[in-house]
């Protein structure tokens, strides 16, 4: 343990912190990454997780029939491991029906969909 006195009022103690964990949350992605939804089926909320090896400007749209419901991403982001949950409605807040649905992910120049059921 180290000690620091700080404005001579102060002490502060740094214990040595030892990462033992080689959870993939620790590392950055090796390539872009769009993992399947979970819980799927899923009601009323699921979560979508992605990974980015660089920077990126990422845009996650929910589609059913071609048709925009919603845009859950639309910003750029730094290389990391992300996760962004859905609750099952539309951009304007109205509950979904009941059925398939997809999330497609763009990221720089890679692009992935996944599909998510809906059960009400």
């Amino acid at each position: 343990m180290e000690s620091f006195k700080l404005n001579g009022n102060l002490n502060l103690d740094i214990k040595t912190l030892s990462i033992v964990s080689t959870d993939q949350q620790l590392e950055l992605p090796t390539q872009y990454t769009l993992k399947q939804n979970y819980p799927n089926p899923f009601n009323p909320t699921t979560t979508i997780s992605y990974g980015l090896p660089e920077a990126s400007d990422v845009s996650i749209i929910n589609d059913v029939k071609g048709r925009e419901v919603t845009n859950l991403v639309q910003s750029s982001q730094a290389a990391g491991w992300y996760d962004v949950q859905w609750n099952g409605t539309t951009e304007a807040g109205n509950p979904v029906s009941t059925g398939l649905y997809f999330a497609r992910i763009k990221a720089g120049g890679f692009s992935d969909v996944i599909k998510m059921v809906y059960l009400q």
